[in-house]
């Protein structure tokens, strides 16, 4: 097989295909290529696939899509295997969902799961054996109804085929999810596609302030504190929360408007008198409630970006919203304040996405 021939194969070091003889078949061969100086295939193992072979991804199709694809949530009912990306152990509280919120994960703890019927969801604590170790391969992630849902990268359940993910033995995949690098998944991703703004090149470029795209949520914090007519320029902006979603970019949007940012974390000493000096205090850290009132200057801004459900099945924001009130000049509820913002943000960039690659 001629590896340097696949389009895939300029963006990455590591290739995992999935071969047929013939479309209607769910028995088909899977290869594990990775690259160092040249390609090398380390794997070659049996696989399923849909139960009516490969086609043109659908609801209720029952074949797996063809086309080119990353890895998303690394997860499993076991515990991790030892991933080099995050991994995630699925828990009562988790569904991929095929009605409110299609073709997502939700955890309950953390969602309002509510008005779904859950007749059209994966509960997926349930399936036992496919699900000791799942990965979703980014198929429709701009969940759009009827265009197909929960893709998975699994282990082999009772059937010899799937309802339309790819299936290998149990201990393949276990070994996979050892070797997956997030570093080459992200590089793999088409710069002018990647409407979450995590590839490298996007990255770089928001650094300089010549963007295309910009993550999502701190693309909805932005549009927040420009729509309710705050003047970001010579305010002390204060974040907390470093990571590559939502800290740091926010940092550099907030000081490309002229802000002075200063960027707190979990060694952050003294964490009380940074945010009680912001004018603006982003709070991103994950943690419920856990910027007080008495963190916060009086007639500061306020965004609460966290969203957590308490024992009592509440959400809540990583800011105690009671007390914090009191003192802010203005402050994001939750729910309802940034979300709606950050998935507003993410059609914008679908929709930039789209009118790029037309236009080349």
């Amino acid at each position: 097989m001629d590896i340097d021939s696949l389009k895939a194969s300029k963006k990455t070091d590591q290739l995992f295909l999935v071969c047929v003889d013939h479309y209607d078949t769910s028995h088909a061969t899977f290869y594990y290529y990775k690259k160092e100086e040249k390609w090398e295939l380390v794997l070659q193992t049996p696989a399923l696939i849909g139960q009516r072979g490969m086609g043109e991804g659908k609801e209720g199709a029952r074949q797996t899509p063809i086309g080119e694809y990353t890895f998303g949530k690394l997860m499993g009912i076991a515990s991790d295997p030892g991933t080099i990306m995050p991994y995630h152990q699925i828990t009562e509280d988790d569904y991929w969902c095929g009605e409110q919120y299609y073709n997502e994960f939700v955890d309950e703890k953390t969602m309002d799961h509510s008005h779904c019927t859950k007749e059209n969801d994966e509960h997926l604590i349930d399936y036992t054996k496919p699900y000791e170790y799942t990965a979703f391969f980014n198929y429709n992630k701009e969940c759009i109804k009827g265009r197909g849902s929960a893709y998975f990268f699994h282990c082999f359940g009772t059937h010899d085929y799937t309802m339309g993910c790819v299936a290998l033995h149990h201990d393949i995949v276990k070994y996979l999810f050892t070797i997956i690098d997030e570093k080459t998944i992200i590089n793999a991703i088409a710069p002018n596609k990647d409407v979450d703004a995590f590839h490298p090149v996007n990255v770089g470029k928001i650094m300089v302030g010549n963007y295309d795209f910009v993550p999502c949520t701190p693309a909805g914090v932005m549009e927040l504190i420009k729509e309710s007519g705050i003047d970001v320029s010579g305010k002390e902006c204060v974040i907390v929360g470093r990571s590559n979603i939502v800290g740091k970019p926010q940092a550099m949007l907030l000081l490309h408007q002229n802000g002075t940012v200063t960027i707190c974390h979990s060694k952050t000493k003294n964490l009380a008198e940074k945010t009680k000096n912001a004018d603006i205090l982003v709070a991103a850290v994950g943690i419920p409630n856990f910027i007080k009132g008495d963190m916060i200057k009086e007639g500061a801004v306020v965004i609460d970006v966290g969203i957590n459900r308490l024992e009592n099945k509440k959400l809540c924001g990583d800011v105690e919203f009671e007390s914090a009130e009191k003192v802010a000049g203005a402050i994001t509820p939750v729910p309802g304040g940034v979300g709606p913002k950050t998935i507003a943000m993410l059609m914008k960039n679908t929709v930039k996405a789209a009118i790029l690659n037309k236009s080349k």
